[in-house]
Order: C-alpha cells, then sequence, then structure tokens
C-alpha cells in the first residue's frame, strides 16, 4: 500500500497530498486556518504531536541548511583529525545511516498520511524501496573522506536482512565504500561493532543522529536527559563527533515519553 502511494503522484503532488493529510491529523480547519490541539484521549497523542516535527525535518529550508552546515563542520574535524599525525594504520569514520546519511522523512510522512505509526514491517518495505535520498553534505563528506584514504564505515540500527537494499540505496546516490555496513544483528547497542571497527582502525571521527551513535552511555536518561553523561564525555565529543537534528525520533523520546499521553501532563513534566 505504501509503495502505490509513493509512486502514484508526481512529486509536487506527492507533496500537497501528504501536507493535507497532515493538516487534517493536526485538527486544521482548510477553510478558516484554525487549528485543535489533538484530544488527549487520542491513543496516537504522540503520532500527532509528531506531525509538526517531520514537516519540519522534510520540508523546512532550515532543516537542510543545518545539516548542510554540520557536514562542512564534519569536514573541517576531519581534515583536523587526519592531518594531526602521520598514521601506521588506515583511520576509519563512522557514521550512523538513517537522518544522517539517508532522510527517511518520506516514509514518515507516509504515516502520517494513512494514520499509522512506526511497525518494523512497513519500515522493511519502506528501506526495500531503496529509495531514500541523501542528507545535504552526506555524499560530499563521504567522498572526501574516501579521497584521503579514510575508511568509511556506515553503521546502522537497520537489521542485517536490510544489507543489500540499503547498500543498493547508498550505491545509487554515488556513497563511496557503500559495502562497508555495520547493521544489527541482534542488539541495538553499537559498542561492539564499533570496536569491532576500532580493532585495526583508529576512529578519528563519528557522525550520527543520537549521542548513542557516540557512546552507549547515553542510553541511561535520568531525570537530567543524559545531561551528566553529556558532560563528562564533552571534551571528547567536541574532537570526534558531529551531531545531526533528529525531532522526529530518537533517545531523547524515552525519558519524556509518559509525558506525551496529553497535554496537561506535559505542562506537568517539564514544570517539575
Amino acid at each position: 500500500m505504501t509503495t502505490r502511494i509513493a509512486s502514484r503522484f508526481t512529486a509536487k503532488n506527492t507533496f500537497i497530498a501528504y501536507g493535507l493529510a497532515a493538516l487534517t491529523l493536526t485538527g486544521c480547519n482548510l477553510e478558516t486556518g484554525d487549528t485543535a490541539m489533538p484530544q488527549p484521549e487520542s491513543t496516537h497523542q504522540a503520532h500527532h504531536l509528531g506531525v509538526k516535527a517531520t514537516l519540519y525535518f522534510h520540508t523546512s529550508i532550515e532543516n537542510k541548511w543545518v545539516y548542510q552546515q554540520l557536514y562542512e563542520l564534519a569536514e573541517q574535524k576531519l581534515l583536523a583529525n587526519f592531518t594531526a599525525q602521520t598514521w601506521e594504520t588506515q583511520p576509519a569514520v563512522i557514521l550512523d545511516i538513517d537522518e544522517t546519511v539517508l532522510d527517511n522523512s518520506r516514509y514518515e510522512i507516509e504515516n502520517i498520511a494513512l494514520g499509522r505509526t512506526y511497525t518494523l514491517e512497513t519500515w522493511k518495505e519502506w528501506t526495500a524501496r531503496a529509495a531514500a535520498p541523501a542528507l545535504p553534505g552526506a555524499l560530499a563528506f563521504c567522498q572526501l573522506a574516501d579521497s584521503l584514504g579514510v575508511k568509511v564505515i556506515y553503521l546502522s540500527n537497520r537489521e542485517v536482512d536490510e544489507t543489500d537494499a540499503t547498500q543498493q540505496n547508498l550505491e545509487q546516490l554515488g556513497f563511496p565504500q557503500a559495502a562497508n555496513l555495520l547493521l544489527k544483528f541482534d542488539s541495538s547497542d553499537k559498542t561492539a561493532r564499533r570496536a569491532s571497527v576500532q580493532e585495526n582502525h583508529p576512529v578519528i571521527l563519528y557522525l550520527g543522529d543520537n549521542f548513542r551513535d557516540f557512546s552507549e552511555d547515553f542510553s541511561k536518561r535520568n531525570q537530567q536527559f543524559g545531561a551528566d553523561v553529556l558532560e563528562a564525555l564533552a571534551d571528547s565529543m567536541r574532537t570526534y563527533f558531529v551531531l545531526f537534528p533528529n525531532p522526529m525520533y530518537g533517545e531523547w523520546e524515552k525519558p519524556v515519553a509518559p509525558a506525551l499521553d496529553s497535554p496537561d501532563r506535559i505542562v506537568d513534566f517539564l514544570d517539575n
């Protein structure tokens, strides 16, 4: 069903159709422009609240420019770290894939249009299309790393049965070393997979949309939302990590998820 939606319209008409669907889901009156908050009793409250975040990510030039700027920063860090010494073994960079290299907001928009939330089944239907576009700056960064002789590793919590489609998606966009995939076999913890790279290659830069793309310590989100872990690792991260924005989903959701049942709970949560 999602495949038919993607192919039925031109790009322009698809955007219009999805935009209208999103406005409907957020309670917008198309005649008056008035909007209404989704009702607290809705079982899809968090889903509805995510509509604006998804449209921002997918459509805003602000988001596109943020990615471009961050990849330019990543290039600066790559060059600084690469030229800091003479390497006896090939250095590497490790990039997350989703919402770091590839833009999957079209999948999120299809979910909005169809009134559904994420499931592994529909996600794999999406990745099987190998249709995700590159995020601004991602290709140029990877090409620069490749030109320097740096090993480019794409480390993702996509599952191993998504390998072929993921490699195809990267290759058809021109990403170098697209076969260097480390996908999830049994655990979403990326520590062991990072270590497998570190055994043979000094990693000179990590890139991701989640702090867990740098350290699993960030899975421990307490009442400070992980601020204590950030403070402890900040010096290292300034040199070896670039973080990209993802307001659609991520580790940041976990400590706030109980507050998303209703607007009243959100206010109470933020006041505490």
